[in-house]
């Protein structure tokens, strides 16, 4: 099974090579899995591997690679952008989804118009302090089928999702050994303690 799944991740890279070498021609210098660990303004980190990154003539293309359907959102593809940008001062102006399924890339995504950094930062400013407020709304996707929790989701229409609270039920959350959002923005809190527990 792990050769079937060697020879396969194989014949990915292969084509994706093929593929862009064709559409840039063979002028195109590839990067592969190329890592970012950048922080925002705000002190949050975001640390990504990016599939593809291809230059020519000081122009980049970011691909991600999906073994299945064409995600909902480019904000991956924005994310990379943002990394890209922060740590090495590339910024990818196009950027695009291979899919494994259908052996073809989605359309190009004009990342500096809808991804720029401001955007990126506000989303993940957004989901920090969503997170730390314990707010854990559902988001139904086409990536429903596969999540780990989707047993105990109400929108899913999970089997246990009256054993849990929902999300709407609660009203307060104390994660043991959790950091305060105030951690992010230069004093640090830590809360070591869970509901009912004492000092």
């Amino acid at each position: 099974m792990k050769r079937k799944s060697f020879l396969f991740l194989l014949i990915i890279i292969f084509a994706v090579c093929l593929l862009s070498v064709k559409t840039y021609r063979a002028s195109a210098v590839p990067g592969i899995e190329v890592s970012f660990d950048v922080t925002t303004p705000d002190g949050i980190p975001i640390r990504g591997y990016i599939d593809r990154v291809f230059e020519r003539n000081g122009e980049y293309l970011v691909v991600d690679l999906k073994s299945g359907r064409e995600p909902d959102s480019t904000a991956q593809l924005g994310t990379y952008r943002y990394g890209l940008a922060q740590q090495y001062g590339i910024d990818p102006q196009w950027g695009c989804y291979w899919l494994g399924g259908t052996g073809l890339s989605t359309s190009l995504t004009d990342l500096r118009a809808k991804w720029p950094d401001v955007r990126v930062e506000k989303r993940y400013t957004t989901a920090r302090r969503r997170q730390m407020a314990g707010e854990f709304d559902p988001k139904p996707s086409n990536l429903c089928g596969s999540c780990g929790v989707r047993a105990w989701c109400q929108e899913y229409g999970g089997e246990k999702a009256h054993e849990v609270p929902q999300p709407w039920d609660v009203t307060e959350v104390r994660i043991k050994g959790a950091v305060s959002a105030d951690s992010y923005t230069g004093s640090s809190t830590v809360n070591n303690t869970e509901k009912g527990d004492s000092e």
